[in-house]
């Protein structure tokens, strides 16, 4: 005799588990270009892509070497593109400014929690 497992509606489970974030989840980034804590040559841009959708995005939010960018592009709901100024050669800092007004789209919203990395700028390299 045979036995038919239907395993669809778990593996639709499965998904929706993946894909929904949990309730009172805060919004998380999940990649940045150029990767963080790396040493590049130039760094005019940093491409920020959330795990969900988020808004309240301003170029004033993202700080390099403590100065806010000068421009931000919204190229999905979850991915920003910040421009800014070269800065000098060397560590930069970049951090998310303490009063960014990010947040998921909940009902309530959750605030991103924010946070920073560097890069290594060597224009020689």
């Amino acid at each position: 005799m045979k036995t038919k497992i239907q395993i669809g509606g778990l593996v639709m489970v499965a998904l929706l588990a993946v894909l929904v974030p949990a309730k009172g989840q805060a919004p998380v980034v999940v990649a940045t270009d150029p990767p963080t804590n790396t040493t590049v040559r130039a760094l005019t841009f940093i491409d920020i892509l959330f795990e969900n959708s988020v808004t309240g995005v301003d170029a004033s939010d993202l700080l390099i070497a403590g100065v806010a960018a000068t421009d931000v592009t919204v190229v999905s709901p979850r991915e920003y593109l910040f421009h800014f100024p070269q800065p000098p050669t060397g560590a930069v800092t970049v951090a998310w400014a303490s009063a960014h007004g990010i947040t998921d789209l909940a009902s309530p919203p959750h605030a991103f929690a924010g946070g920073s990395w560097s890069y290594g700028l060597n224009q020689t390299r």
